[in-house]
């Protein structure tokens, strides 16, 4: 999708939405510096702001996964060929699917190709939040303004409850 780089109208509205929902929230103020240039940049594709928070939400949470675009890969195929052949291209022995991955994923093509498939059944972390009652399904600006350091814990379950539900 194509963003208008000279358009500052979204750039504000957006802003100004996180702004107004979290300013009051106890780690607002340590991560708004580093991730509100972001939103300033000319950027012409989603894609690549997308791309740019998600590096930075990485560098706060501590993670040092390398990243690399499936664009940047020669690969090709559509659902379940496409994930595999971009497995075999970055040598990938073990790839997490979240729990509808049952529903597309061709399990015997991952097999024979010597990749286990592991599905994540997510149970949502509770955390204390800026406003009560708990919200699932929030962004990681949510999960990081609320409780900072703890993020990655969090996102873990360490020291936290669960929803019960499986979310798919």
């Amino acid at each position: 999708m194509l963003i208008d780089p000279n358009n500052k109208r979204w750039k504000k509205k957006y802003w100004d939405s996180i702004f107004f929902s979290y300013k009051k929230a106890p780690y607002f103020d340590r991560y708004t510096n580093p991730i509100r240039p972001i939103f300033e940049e000319g950027w012409t594709h989603i894609s690549e702001l997308n791309s740019a928070l998600i590096l930075k939400f990485l560098e706060f949470l501590g993670m040092r996964t390398k990243v690399i675009k499936s664009s940047t890969l020669n690969v090709k195929g559509n659902a379940s060929s496409l994930i595999l052949n971009i497995c075999q291209e970055v040598g990938a022995t073990l790839y997490i699917s979240g729990i509808s991955g049952k529903d597309y994923l061709n399990i015997k093509d991952f097999e024979k190709a010597g990749i286990e498939i592991v599905f994540q059944e997510f149970h949502h972390p509770i955390y204390n939040q800026l406003y009560e009652p708990f919200i699932p399904c929030m962004s990681i600006l949510d999960l990081l303004f609320n409780q900072g350091d703890r993020s990655l814990d969090i996102i873990n379950g360490i020291g936290v409850k669960v929803v019960d539900e499986i979310f798919l």
